[in-house]
């Protein structure tokens, strides 16, 4: 912390990540759009994506701010926080796409993780488009 007193070490900390976290997320939507020009981008609400992308930012640093209470050693917590990303990611993927396929809904114990949240969100909205039924309004959106 250098010396910083600790409500400017977290509010710094916290800012530098999202806007680190803005920047990868538009870059992700406008490559998406532009580049590969995908239809889920075309066609699915915009504040919707907005959305989930901006709630996944706020996990994404609620989550690295609550490890980094617990992990003092920088090398031990780089490690630990792509572990638990990659391998997070990889479970909640396959958990939504061999376990608990569309129209089934994810049992409230994976939800409570975000990364599984996350993932089954877009798995949800790329289902939908894939039948032709992106959601392009809130109205669309199904309990």
């Amino acid at each position: 912390m250098n010396g910083m007193n600790i409500l400017n070490y977290w509010t710094i900390n916290f800012l530098y990540n999202f806007v680190i976290s803005l920047i990868t997320n538009a870059i992700f939507f406008l490559f998406g759009y532009f580049y590969l020009d995908m239809t889920f981008f075309h066609r699915t609400s915009f504040l919707l994506i907005g959305i989930v992308l901006f709630g996944w930012i706020l996990a994404q640093i609620g989550m690295s701010m609550l490890l980094q209470v617990f992990i003092s050693a920088s090398r031990a917590a780089n490690i630990i926080g792509y572990l638990v990303s990659i391998w997070t990611s990889l479970i909640g993927s396959t958990l939504s796409v061999a376990l608990f396929q569309f129209p089934n809904e994810l049992p409230l114990s994976f939800s409570l993780w975000p990364t599984f949240s996350f993932n089954r969100l877009f798995y949800l909205m790329f289902s939908y488009c894939s039948m032709d039924q992106c959601l392009s309004t809130f109205d669309s959106i199904t309990p």
